[in-house]
């Protein structure tokens, strides 16, 4: 992709997450669990917890 064309992309996307960053702020709090202290959290049963996509890379972080 030539830089011209990835700066309209990047402004593109820029400007649809200016235009609807409430909307999006909206989803992303309906979405998002909380523990009782309002502290974002993954819970014990969500599915992501399994997934093992990133694990190689957590590891050669030495995140994990």
């Amino acid at each position: 992709m030539c830089d011209k064309r990835k700066r309209e992309k990047d402004m593109n996307f820029t400007d649809f997450i200016e235009k609807n960053k409430d909307k999006i702020r909206k989803v992303a709090e309906a979405n998002t669990v909380r523990n009782k202290k309002g502290i974002p959290v993954i819970t014990k049963d969500d599915p992501w917890r399994n997934e093992k996509e990133w694990d190689i890379t957590f590891s050669e972080l030495n995140i994990i």
